[in-house]
């Protein structure tokens, strides 16, 4: 059960309403339902970057996963953990890969792979991340690119926290990789594809 219940869907802004009533949409996630406490500004803009890491990111789907991972890992956050090991498993990862990523085990990862997964750790661990580790960043990375690596960590930190603070069951079933459809809201209601 949840440590704080999730929102009366009947009692929620007409936008959440409509995000919920959306027609090309699965099932509402725990996070997303939890994350309907919030005033709707906020929850708008919170939705809005995690919409923008499925469609509008440059950030390689493999990587993605990952990095989140990682976020996950340092986050304590099964949660995110269970959602994002089953769609890493639907890009090919094997189980020695998960595990060395949850062990913060590089050596097998390419070196731009290693630059952003300890990129990641540092944001994550002590916010700031060693003069050394952005410049190993810099060789691989654009600056852009490197700051859209950091906003991913950084939503996904808040998207742990969420699930944390209002203790999210974790769903019976993973999400296997978000909906192809573009404008359908994917975080409110992911389409299960096996």
């Amino acid at each position: 059960m949840s440590r704080i219940p999730y929102p009366d869907l009947e009692k929620v802004s007409e936008e959440k309403k409509a995000v919920v009533a959306n027609p090309g949409a699965a099932k509402l996630l725990n996070i997303s339902h939890m994350a309907m406490h919030a005033p709707d500004p906020q929850w708008r803009s919170q939705r809005a970057l995690g919409q923008s890491f499925i469609y509008q990111t440059s950030i390689d789907k493999p990587l993605k996963e990952m990095i989140i991972l990682r976020v996950g890992h340092l986050s304590n956050s099964e949660y995110e953990v269970y959602h994002h090991e089953a769609i890493a498993r639907k890009l090919g990862f094997n189980d020695a890969r998960l595990a060395a990523l949850a062990r913060a085990d590089y050596a097998d990862f390419t070196p731009a792979e290693r630059a952003a997964l300890l990129f990641a750790d540092e944001v994550v661990t002590i916010v700031a991340p060693k003069d050394e580790t952005i410049v190993e960043m810099r060789k691989h990375y654009t600056d852009e690119r490197l700051f859209e690596i950091m906003f991913l960590v950084c939503s996904y930190m808040m998207t742990a926290r969420v699930v944390a603070v209002g203790g999210c069951e974790i769903e019976e079933e993973a999400v296997g990789e978000w909906s192809a459809t573009p404008g359908a809201d994917i975080l409110a209601q992911p389409s299960y594809k096996k």
